[in-house]
């Protein structure tokens, strides 16, 4: 197996969805995007991890991880699928934004509180598709 960036791994699941949710219903897509990212950060919460760090100051990492990462997903998701983007952040509304990285991401970066805490692994498959479809719920409504 290649080892891939999780960032790259994110990208590519992106383009792919992107082009398999093109022509579906708004509403749809716009859940079909948080499910996703919600498989994705169960599976890679190392980079919810290292963005929370990255983020506590300002940094030419910072910068380069916003300008050649995530605005260009942003910018490409806006042009191709306005409807859907306007769901998942509104027009381009910091508090959905962070609602929808946050309630998407952060309990797989908690992994060990929330065993403690619960006595539940964030991480099984279960807790996971539980955790996406009460995203996507909470966001949609």
């Amino acid at each position: 197996m290649i080892w891939r960036y999780p960032v790259a791994v994110l990208i590519e699941d992106f383009v792919s969805r992107v082009t398999a949710l093109a022509d579906v219903a708004p509403e749809e897509a716009a859940r079909g995007f948080i499910k996703a990212f919600v498989r994705y950060s169960a599976h890679f919460p190392q980079l919810n991890r290292l963005m929370m760090q990255e983020c506590m100051s300002d940094s030419w990492r910072v910068a380069y991880i916003v300008d050649n990462h995530v605005r260009p997903m942003l910018d490409d998701l806006t042009a191709l699928m306005p409807e859907a983007a306007k769901l998942l952040w509104g027009s381009r509304d910091a508090h959905r934004y962070y609602l929808y990285v946050g309630a998407s991401a952060f309990v797989f970066s908690a992994e060990q509180e929330c065993l403690r805490l619960f006595g539940v692994s964030p991480r099984t498959e279960d807790f996971i598709e539980q955790h996406a479809n009460l995203v996507a719920e909470m966001l949609l409504r």
